[in-house]
């Protein structure tokens, strides 16, 4: 049975962030294009809604072994889908991910301080108040690409912050697979937005998984596409066998 990559985008961002790795993969990738069905309310959708269409997906891609990939608040998702259900997804992989805890929000995982600031940042955007661009490209600069050359960059700035459902960040999650099956996290070491520690903290919530470490920051997949291809490589070889 061939072997799939299922890449899930971290939180603001959208397909296009996988555009540089994709090329060097050794297997086929689709790329989630949305969190949520197109017909849902976004300020509505519950984190099982985001999971449910992350499955459509999954079923959507046939008879193949499935490497399930999160990045940043996508490895939420990823975490709680139902993985007795789902037979096809040979393994999962958190990229300096959030790892979901029965009974506790993605928000509580937050330093105290930025824990306000995304609270706020989110309430404003259901408003229509957007950030303002010296202050989103400051903050990219020193937290999402703070180890990135200057292409990585503006590619970065050229693409709108998407909006992201709310119960990503303030749902208290029901229940949770994280710890069920074969994973590997991947820790960024140069990552301005999750400390390597903290990923190191979050790594721990799935039992015992495989982790590998990349001299990057948060945005991987265009600063080091290359060691990103690598590590997602060796995983499709384990499943393989």
């Amino acid at each position: 049975m061939d072997v799939m990559f299922l890449l899930a985008h971290g939180g603001g961002m959208g397909p296009w962030i996988w555009d540089r790795l994709t090329p060097l993969l050794d297997h086929r990738a689709f790329c989630l294009e949305s969190r949520i069905d197109a017909a849902l309310d976004l300020d509505r959708a519950t984190v099982a809604d985001c999971a449910a269409h992350l499955v459509r997906a999954i079923r959507a891609a046939g008879s193949v072994r499935l490497v399930v990939v999160g990045h940043s608040i996508g490895g939420l998702v990823a975490g709680v889908l139902p993985v007795a259900e789902l037979p096809s997804v040979a393994h999962r992989v958190y990229i300096a991910a959030s790892v979901p805890v029965a009974g506790k929000r993605a928000l509580d995982d937050l330093p105290p301080g930025a824990r306000i600031l995304n609270r706020v940042a989110i309430h404003l955007q259901k408003r229509g108040v957007t950030t303002p661009a010296p202050t989103m490209e400051k903050m990219i600069r020193s937290r999402f690409c703070n180890a990135s050359d200057e292409s990585v960059i503006q590619e970065v700035l050229a693409h709108p912050v998407l909006r992201e459902p709310p119960c990503l960040a303030f749902e208290r999650i029901a229940t949770t697979t994280a710890s069920s099956g074969p994973s590997t996290y991947i820790r960024l070491l140069r990552d301005g937005t999750i400390s390597p520690a903290r990923q190191t903290f979050l790594a721990g919530r799935l039992g015992n998984p495989r982790v590998v470490s990349i001299e990057a920051d948060h945005m991987v997949m265009l600063s080091r596409p290359r060691e990103l291809a690598d590590a997602l490589n060796g995983v499709a070889r384990m499943v393989v066998g």
